[in-house]
């Protein structure tokens, strides 16, 4: 089940809310150790969904795309999508689409740090959580410390 990422930002501030609310709730009642129980297993269940779920990142053209987050275990193609932070990104255009790094500095290539070109109709699993540009022009120079930067790009041909 995949929803969209601002709805998904909104349950977790529903969660949190109705974590802290029955914390306090408990906590004036006078069960101060009941209280500290749901405070931390709301933290602990926030802080899971905030950390681990995987990004579906659907690309419909050069300009159109749409950004989710899968709740529970999917099948996409060949892909068994579960926690841990991944992109999916699933090709619905007729484009071919390229994942790379942008080096910034004096920042150079890691090892496995290479470009991923995704084919029309096709699906890729990129084992990064967050695309800093995502089908834009990536800066030219950005403001950093004195070792540099790498930010990821998703480019549309």
């Amino acid at each position: 089940m995949a929803i969209s990422i601002h709805t998904f930002y909104i349950l977790l501030g529903i969660l949190a809310l109705t974590g802290l609310v029955l914390s306090q709730r408990y906590r004036f009642s006078k069960r101060i150790l009941k209280s500290n129980w749901v405070f931390l297993d709301f933290a602990l269940i926030i802080g899971l969904l905030y950390l681990f779920p995987p990004r579906l990142l659907t690309v419909y053209s050069c300009t159109a795309y749409k950004e989710e987050v899968i709740l529970f275990p999917v099948s996409l193609g060949k892909y068994k999508a579960a926690f841990g932070q991944h992109t999916y990104i699933v090709n619905k255009s007729s484009h071919t689409l390229t994942f790379e790094h942008v080096y910034y500095g004096t920042n150079h290539a890691k090892q496995g740090e290479h470009s991923i070109f995704i084919k029309p109709k096709e699906i890729k699993e990129i084992k990064t959580f967050h695309i800093d540009f995502l089908l834009s022009t990536p800066a030219l120079s950005i403001s950093n410390n004195a070792k540099g930067a790498t930010k990821t790009m998703l480019t549309c041909e």
